[in-house]
């Protein structure tokens, strides 16, 4: 079990770790059990490290949608469209930071929700292309940018 982090300096290697996506399970719940000391310098810097980390984390979990390709059959794909945004839940959930002072409290969760819209979008041109429409039903079932349902659910196999 990873100690909340309680100073800046205990914030850096755990930031470098989730950043790695490394030990999510110990990590996150640390992260949202710690405290930021609101020095402003201290802030700036912890929030230039925690952009990167997020900035890291986000361009993983699109690379790594991306490399799949297309998917052979709608199964393939309603699988990797649900990881995707499950990917994408974890990681709002992650950032979702209650040590942070009001002012940025709300700044990285709206950062992944932001993205999660642009690729929902990005989702949809696509499969406006696609002449059997299999792709555009498994984006109204599962969208990538909305999580309410994910809430009380497990993450898919």
């Amino acid at each position: 079990m990873i100690k909340p982090p309680e100073i800046y300096g205990e914030w850096i290697p755990l930031l470098k770790e989730f950043a790695e996506g490394k030990n999510d399970r110990e990590v996150v719940p640390a992260m949202q059990a710690g405290t930021i000391p609101c020095f402003q310098l201290v802030l700036e810097r912890f929030a230039r490290r925690l952009q990167e980390a997020l900035d890291q984390r986000y361009s993983r979990l699109v690379e790594e949608f991306q490399a799949r390709g297309n998917p052979g059959n709608p199964e393939a794909a309603e699988g990797m469209v649900e990881n995707l945004g499950w990917g994408l839940f974890q990681l709002k959930q992650a950032v979702t930071l209650p040590g942070l002072p009001e002012s940025l409290r709300d700044r990285f969760p709206a950062e992944i929700q932001d993205g999660a819209d642009r690729i929902q979008a990005s989702l949809e041109a696509s499969a406006r292309q696609s002449h059997s429409g299999e792709l555009q039903h498994i984006l109204q079932l599962h969208p990538v940018n909305r999580w309410e349902e994910k809430q009380n659910h497990e993450q898919p196999k």
